[in-house]
Parts: structure tokens; C-alpha cells; sequence
């Protein structure tokens, strides 16, 4: 698993956690979490996901390529599970 993101699956429920290499903070990506609760994980939802964990962003000019990250890592991550 990348260590910019961590995954944990409680009581049937993924939180998405930034550990570090995207945000100057740990984040959650709340959005990314409600769309997962109780659904199975498949490519669609997976890159659903990882739109939702980048929308929003504001990223500084060098830092643009981020945003296409975070997307391409949690939809990785997810059907990795």
C-alpha cells in the first residue's frame, strides 16, 4: 500500500486517512468514505471514489499534479482491497 493513503475497514465501514506526501495535514476524505458505505467495491465506484478524496482541493501551482494523484491512488488502494 502507498504510504500516502491508509484504508481500515470497521465494522463495514472504510475510513481514507492521508498519511502524508499530498496535504501539508492528515486528512479525511468524508466524501469518499460516504460513497463507499455498503457498497461493494468495483472499478466504477473505485474511480468515483477517488474523484470524490480530490474534490475540492486547492492545490499551489507546483503542486497541481497532487490532485491526479490522490485520485489515481485511492481508486489503486481500493481495488487492491
Amino acid at each position: 500500500m502507498p504510504r500516502c493513503w491508509y484504508y481500515r475497514k470497521l465494522n463495514n465501514r472504510f475510513n481514507c486517512t492521508h498519511k502524508g506526501g499530498v496535504a501539508p495535514v492528515p486528512y479525511r476524505a468524508a466524501k469518499a468514505e460516504d460513497l463507499l458505505k455498503g457498497c461493494e467495491i468495483d472499478e466504477e465506484l473505485s474511480e468515483k471514489a477517488g474523484f470524490a478524496a480530490g474534490e475540492g482541493a486547492k492545490p499551489y501551482k507546483a503542486n497541481v499534479y497532487k490532485v491526479q494523484l490522490i485520485k489515481t491512488l485511492v481508486k489503486r488502494e481500493l481495488l487492491a482491497l
